[in-house]
This record gives structure tokens, sequence and C-alpha cells, in this order.
């Protein structure tokens, strides 16, 4: 019986792990709408039937840089947005 190797690697990094998809035979769990990088058609897409859970989001910047005026906007509508849905933001 053939031995199979699972390496399980978490990581923040959306380049991180297209370069692994891409280069090292990983499979990934991403949204939809992160399928197609840079114009890209070099992933295949496995259907899910099953409803998945839904995940938290978080607005991540550079601590070394202020955020701009529009990102900040963007936050604010996505805390508005997601209080009105009665999602719990983490606070």
């Amino acid at each position: 019986m053939a031995s199979v190797l699972k390496t399980s690697l978490k990581t923040d990094s959306v380049v991180t792990i297209y370069n692994l998809v891409l280069n090292a035979d990983f499979l990934t769990v991403i949204p939809c709408d992160m399928t197609s990088p840079f114009g890209s058609n070099q992933f295949i897409t496995i259907p899910v039937e099953e409803t998945l859970p839904v995940a938290q989001y978080a607005a991540v910047w550079s601590k070394n840089y202020r955020i701009k005026k529009a990102a900040s906007v963007l936050v604010e509508l996505a805390k508005e947005y997601s209080s009105y849905m009665g999602v719990d933001e983490g606070n």
C-alpha cells in the first residue's frame, strides 16, 4: 500500500497560497472571487455542493503607513454593513 504524505500549512499570504498551489501540488480553499488572480486561468475550481461556514474577515494594512481616506471609508462601510446584517465584528 502506497503511503501518502499530507502536509497542512496555514498562511495569511495570498501570494504564498497561489505559489504553493501552482508550484508545489497544494490544494486550498479560497473565496470564488480569488480563483482567477491577476486574470490568470491556471487554477481549476472543484465545485462544492455543501454550504461552507461563514468566515470572518479583517481589513489589514501595514503599521508603518497611515490608512488612506478611501480605505478608511471602505472599512467603515464594511463595519456598518456587518452591524446591519447582525455579524459579530469580534470586538
